[in-house]
């Protein structure tokens, strides 16, 4: 399981204020010593009350290109942790936003596969997604428990909602292609064949393969970084020990541009005290798995 550590931990249990029960979640000292039931059931009552969102097991029937497997209890849980401590690093308001008044569903499912692409192909299985918008349903997001990489799918998932409420695509398109233009005209190319899509990609401006094959794509796999603590502080060493001024700039320039859009798509709460935080526990991690090493 994903962890957090005491930086995050605090700052995510400030945020809960009277949910304070809900703190023990955020340390795993605690797992395993709490009647899980009625933990499951007091998270869902915090998602729905802070955040608005309304939590399932499963799929809709309606969304004939998503497939999963039914979740079992124990691996629920788990994700839930995950999903309550991530979502804690977000003011209420920000992820009211994503609502729009008409509700916001999380489905947490095993196995996440979609049809709508090859069977086998690494984009069949899906770390989470966001189905298309439907207005009778408000904002729906899909999480795979089985991804290992659950924390950040969050935070990657989340970023793309938040760009498609508070951004004109073609505009933030353009945006992000204009960041490399000391280098190229447009950056971005398919994930090229034969690469994992989640390590390194050969151009150094781009954190992954991944964030190479689209800007919208590039803005998510940045945000997921700076908001997981142990990339985030790889996000800061690739940029600070970057040797070509001009990839330095673009580091520089995506990690900044992050900052500003959560600044005020978040009107002002997101700040500098989070990604601080944030920053902090990465270093923790990095020290404490030196010391184990």
């Amino acid at each position: 399981m994903l962890v957090a550590g005491a930086a995050v931990v605090t700052l995510a249990a400030g945020n809960i204020g009277k949910y304070s029960p809900l703190a023990k979640w955020l340390d795993d000292k605690f797992v395993g010593q709490y009647d899980y039931d009625q933990e499951v059931q007091l998270a869902k009552n915090y998602l729905k009350e802070r955040y608005h969102i309304d939590l399932k097991m499963g799929l809709d029937k309606d969304e004939p290109s998503l497939v999963g497997d039914p979740i079992t209890v124990e691996k629920y849980k788990q994700a839930l942790q995950i999903l309550v401590r991530e979502l804690s690093k977000y003011p209420p308001e920000m992820i009211h936003k994503l609502a729009e008044g008409r509700g916001f569903h999380i489905y947490i499912v095993r196995n996440l596969l979609d049809k709508s692409v090859p069977v086998g192909s690494e984009a069949n299985y899906l770390g989470g997604d966001v189905p298309p918008f439907r207005a009778e349903k408000g904002r729906q997001l899909v999480l795979n428990a089985d991804n290992w990489e659950l924390q950040q799918a969050i935070h990657h998932e989340l970023n793309h909602d938040f760009v498609g409420l508070f951004e004109n695509r073609e505009a933030h398109d353009a945006r992000w292609i204009q960041l490399h233009e000391k280098l190229k005209k447009n950056p971005y190319r398919p994930v090229p064949r034969n690469v994992v899509s989640n390590e390194p990609a050969p151009e150094h401006y781009f954190l992954t393969n991944y964030a190479g094959s689209a800007p919208i794509e590039d803005e998510a796999v940045c945000a997921e970084w700076m908001m997981t603590p142990s990339l985030a502080v790889q996000f800061l060493d690739k940029w600070r020990n970057e040797r070509d001024p001009v990839i330095k700039d673009i580091l520089a320039a995506k990690w900044n541009k992050v900052k500003k859009n959560y600044y005020d798509w978040s009107d002002g709460k997101v700040g500098d005290a989070l990604w601080q935080s944030i920053i902090d526990e990465g270093e923790k991690e990095r020290a404490g798995n030196k010391g184990t090493s």
